[in-house]
């Protein structure tokens, strides 16, 4: 008769009641318990902001956030200066980089807490389901919103005069970017197509990994782009890969298996946050009303914008162009052709307008709106916080001109402005050609 025995059962550890085939080593949970607080920190506090009625939330954080960072700054960073809160467009600003050191430390705090805390050889399942779950909509909302300003022609919009009259030389490396991006409008709908359906599949299960797959390559062009060509979006891009990174993992192995090794692959076992019905269903209503209105508030206003940005309307494509100067006043007095604060042209695009003056010198200024369509003009320069106002021209056509009138640096300005009309370009106009005898390379 054989004799019971108080040890553990069969494929139990000795020291725990956990089954030794679902058992984590140490260092992979130390490994998992980082990733998912540094994404998590990374990413938070989306999706507020992102969903409606959840702007105040989200206002509430960066005012909690803010303090930290401009303390952490000077004051364990050494850095020395005023650090720019006001977002301008870069997301490689002093500010984000510093925000993501107080991310890596208290990332590095909470696995050493959670560590200590928790010394139970078991797997983090259902938590490595829920980070995955968080890192596909978070994900997948970010690749929706720049693949539809892809195809809106949000992002890359068609090079206009101030781009065509710049030589190579002169022009940034962006600049140069965005140039030879805005002047092929299939292919950037394309790189649109490869940034917005995987990021649509993201968001259902199945299909996620496949949707990683493809975003890895897709991603990794986008962040050697960003990084050849010192385009500010180099931390969210790099980290937008990693997490592209992160999704498609489980399935690496199984593909080199596959294609290299020629092996057999088994089939990932399916895994579900909820053990009830009714809680899965729950979810799965919950998921599927907060993914659709992280889709609308991305797709939406895109489509929206583009809707204004090609209204061709006598009154709204007169503001998209290149002008020359015919008169200026400034306090009522006329200036002359050699006078150095008059104007003697100007380049209105979309948000911005740039005066180039008749001593060589330009000056850029941003629009609180975009201009096409907009009966006055408030502008700042690009290094003013968005609340200084430096002009308010009132705009009105008068004989075939555009009238520039108002405030603009404290002195009182009529500007009256004549349309030069677009440059004739060889590279707006040489089109296409399916038979070339010999290469056409200038």
């Amino acid at each position: 008769m054989t004799e019971l025995s108080d040890g553990p059962g069969p494929g139990l550890d000795a020291a725990s009641s956990v089954p030794v085939a679902t058992r984590w080593g140490l260092l992979k949970r130390i490994g998992f318990r980082f990733v998912f607080s540094y994404f998590v920190l990374y990413a938070f506090p989306f999706p507020l902001g992102s969903l409606p009625w959840t702007e105040k939330a989200r206002e509430l954080y960066d005012a909690l956030v803010q303090p930290m960072v401009l303390w952490v700054g000077p004051s364990i960073l050494g850095i020395d200066g005023p650090i720019a809160t006001e977002f301008n467009g870069s997301g490689d600003r002093t500010y984000y980089y510093v925000l993501l050191f107080c991310q890596l430390v208290l990332a590095i705090a909470a696995t050493v807490i959670w560590t200590l805390v928790d010394r139970r050889p078991r797997r983090h399942e259902r938590l490595l389901e829920g980070l995955r779950l968080y890192v596909r909509v978070y994900l997948g909302t970010l690749m929706l919103s720049y693949g539809f300003a892809k195809i809106f022609e949000g992002q890359f919009p068609v090079p206009g005069p101030r781009q065509l009259a710049t030589t190579y030389g002169d022009s940034s490396p962006m600049g140069l970017l965005w140039t030879f991006m805005g002047f092929s409008r299939p292919y950037t709908m394309f790189a649109g197509f490869m940034e917005a359906l995987p990021g649509a599949l993201l968001f259902f299960r199945r299909t996620a990994t496949v949707a990683a797959l493809v975003l890895l390559a897709v991603m990794g062009n986008v962040v050697l782009l960003n990084f050849c060509y010192d385009v500010p979006v180099k931390l969210l891009s790099t980290h937008l890969w990693l997490m592209c990174l992160f999704l498609a993992a489980p399935a690496i192995p199984r593909l080199v298996a596959v294609l290299v090794l020629n092996r057999p692959a088994p089939p990932v076992p399916s895994t579900t946050l909820p053990t009830s019905r009714r809680a899965r269903t729950v979810c799965a209503g919950l998921y599927v009303i907060a993914s659709g209105a992280l889709a609308y508030e991305v797709i939406v206003p895109t489509v929206e914008r583009h809707m204004k940005r090609t209204d061709v309307s006598p009154a709204t494509s007169a503001m998209r162009d290149h002008y020359t100067v015919d008169e200026m006043t400034v306090d009522g007095r006329p200036l002359a052709l050699a006078d150095t604060d008059r104007w003697s042209g100007a380049w209105i695009q979309r948000q911005a307008i740039w005066i180039y003056r008749a001593d060589g010198t330009s000056q850029r200024y941003l629009a609180a709106a975009e201009i096409p369509g907009s009966p006055a003009l408030d502008l700042r320069l690009p290094t003013d916080a968005a609340d200084v106002r430096r002009a308010h021209l009132e705009m009105r056509r008068e004989a075939g001109k555009l009238i520039l009138d108002g405030d603009l640096d404290g002195k009182q300005v009529t500007v009256r402005l004549a349309s030069m009309g677009p440059p004739e370009s060889l590279l707006m106009t040489r089109g296409f050609h399916w038979v070339n005898e010999v290469p056409f390379n200038r």
